[in-house]
């Protein structure tokens, strides 16, 4: 159990991937292909928008923008202020996104669908930032394809056991994410974008892995060294 209890960080950052993958791969698939992990493309979109004078979706872009910042500074604010347990929060965060995601009536401008999702993601980034003593976002790929490329090669290079388990750990996390996303497509395909529901099973066992780590309601654990030391003394 303790062997298991050490994983547990590095379990919960998966399943944190796959919840971002399934995220990403329900925007793409139900809204044209627009991300709503991240906002690269909705930066650009904001400056092409400006250069073209569609100042309707400038003003849609810049609450896109403001709604991902907020998340980030929520994030931080309740670390600092409150003692609360920032991880239950953002997998609460998370399911009223999918759930208020499901809801949405179909006639918005398509940037408007992604604001919960805006929101959501970025406060799952801070929160989830990555396990092992390594950086690793949970909810898009660029930086851990990156990662995992350079330590494969850097492996391959000089047969440095520490880049084969670097490699690993950014490997499994691709492989997470991107289930996430196939899930997204395959369920997709059957609800449209009433899919998130089923996502919300995602978030039962990240927060089943969260209240054993963290242990937020107290409740008293005793290692199974311990509990063979009272055995044996009786």
């Amino acid at each position: 159990m303790f062997i298991l209890k050490e994983k547990i960080p590095t379990i919960l950052h998966f399943n944190m991937s796959l919840i971002g993958g399934f995220m990403g791969g329900y925007a793409v698939w139900n809204f044209c292909e627009l991300l709503g992990n991240a906002q690269t493309a909705n930066m650009i979109t904001l400056v092409t928008d400006i250069v073209g004078r569609n100042f309707g979706a400038v003003f849609l872009r810049v609450i896109g923008i403001a709604v991902y910042f907020s998340g980030f500074a929520v994030s931080v604010l309740v670390k600092n202020y409150t003692k609360m347990n920032i991880k239950l929060l953002c997998l609460a965060i998370d399911a009223a996104a999918m759930v208020t995601l499901a809801v949405m009536p179909d006639n918005l401008e398509l940037i408007i669908y992604l604001y919960p999702m805006f929101f959501a993601m970025s406060f799952q980034w801070t929160v989830f930032a990555g396990a092992e003593g390594y950086g690793s976002s949970t909810i898009f790929s660029t930086n851990n394809l990156r990662q995992f490329s350079t330590s494969l090669v850097e492996y391959i290079c000089n047969k440095d056991s520490e880049k084969i388990k670097k490699a690993r750990f950014y490997g499994l996390t691709l492989i997470s994410f991107h289930i996430g996303v196939a899930v997204a497509c395959v369920v997709s395909l059957l609800l449209g974008t009433k899919s998130t529901l089923v996502a919300l099973a995602f978030l039962v066992p990240a927060a089943a892995l969260v209240l054993v780590q963290d242990n937020p309601l107290g409740i008293k654990q005793e290692s199974s060294k311990v509990n063979i030391l009272q055995q044996s003394s009786k």
